[in-house]
């Protein structure tokens, strides 16, 4: 077994510590037994037995422990046998123009929630695919993570890209789907058999002077060859302002522009909707979290075939039995007390009729 945040692992240093006041507390309590006052307190109390109190003891250490190790977050790693598919390559064509960074239209804000349908969806497909990333503004950086069948690769990618991740600022859709006719389609020999799925995520760079023909020319011309383009639209279809905040997610003003008006954006659906239509695929409007992974899981039902099945490790997090074991373990040490205050009053009652 082992842990994402052994750091936490330090706090069982508190169970030695737990133990030995247990310890002075119970020799206090045996120096008592020896007393005349203790045959009179057993009238108005019951007294649990010394296995009664171990037996909690241990019980409450054990929960302890279990916390401590679930904060750990544990796992174990697994052999599994996973399904490789070889004629589906997923491109994920992704805006992290400013609009995208900072619109809070979409909690937390659109590029996050676009990340993380992202990694959602992706770590739920069944099997193994070639999958890209690729970000896009002012221009595209196709080669931010080439085509991989690593899920850790691509994860840590996607996990890492912001708006500083394309090569400059604007929202150019004309220059992210040329990278598909370019050296990317060369380079990768995307020609090969099978079908090249782009899945763009965007708000469609309404605030920006696209030539609407050039884009859905540029999109018709890879449509026409093994590529199928689905979109995404990332945001609202109402105005919002885009947001500066520090490093802690505290407010410090509004973008503006050269006179000092505040930047505002919204969701340009048609564009998307267009692209989607000359790109043989289907347009989806996200909004709430989990829409992705259907989303995706449907348009490669719709086109991919097994290659072979291979054995692959994965790992499993352990994190969640430690938190319910515990949970379980707290209520019988609960269910215990109750027990001995019921003794306690039984005990008293008795003492009176006698």
């Amino acid at each position: 077994m082992s842990f994402d945040r052994p750091d936490f692992l330090w706090l069982l240093l508190l169970l030695p510590v737990v133990v030995l006041l247990w310890y002075w507390s119970w020799s206090y309590f045996r120096k008592f037994e020896t007393t005349k006052q203790y045959q009179s307190f057993l009238y108005r109390s019951r007294v649990p037995t010394w296995k009664e109190r171990l037996v909690s003891a241990a019980l409450k250490a054990l929960v302890l422990s279990l916390v401590v190790l679930g904060l750990a977050q544990p796992y174990t790693r697994m052999q599994t046998t996973e399904k490789k598919y070889k004629n589906v390559r997923l491109f994920f064509l992704v805006d992290v123009s400013l609009s995208m960074a900072y619109g809070e239209d979409v909690s937390p804000n659109r590029l996050v929630a676009a990340k993380t349908e992202i990694a959602e969806a992706y770590t739920r497909l069944d099997g193994s695919y070639e999958a890209s990333i690729i970000p896009f503004a002012g221009d595209a950086n196709p080669y931010y993570c080439p085509l991989t069948y690593s899920r850790n690769a691509f994860l840590s990618h996607l996990n890492s890209m912001d708006d500083g991740s394309a090569p400059s600022l604007g929202t150019d859709l004309i220059k992210a789907f040329e990278v598909f006719s370019g050296d990317v389609y060369k380079n990768d020999n995307l020609d090969r058999p099978g079908v090249n799925i782009i899945i763009l995520l965007s708000d469609g760079g309404k605030d920006e002077s696209v030539n609407r023909s050039k884009l859905l020319g540029v999109v018709q011309k890879i449509a026409a060859k093994n590529f199928k383009v689905y979109t995404v639209g990332i945001g609202d279809n109402k105005p919002t302002p885009l947001i500066l905040r520090d490093s802690k997610g505290n407010f410090q003003d509004y973008i503006r522009d050269e006179k000092k008006n505040i930047y505002y954006s919204d969701l340009d659906e048609e564009v998307l909707q267009q692209i989607a239509a000359d790109g043989h695929g289907s347009y989806l409007r996200y909004s709430k979290k989990g829409e992705l992974y259907p989303f995706i899981g449907d348009v490669i039902k719709a086109n991919s075939v097994v290659d072979t099945e291979q054995q692959v490790v994965k790992k499993m997090p352990l994190e969640s039995y430690c938190f319910i074991v515990a949970s379980g373990l707290f209520l019988v040490t609960g269910l215990m007390s109750r027990r001995l205050r019921n003794g306690r009053k039984t005990n008293q009652s008795t003492a009176v009729s006698c």
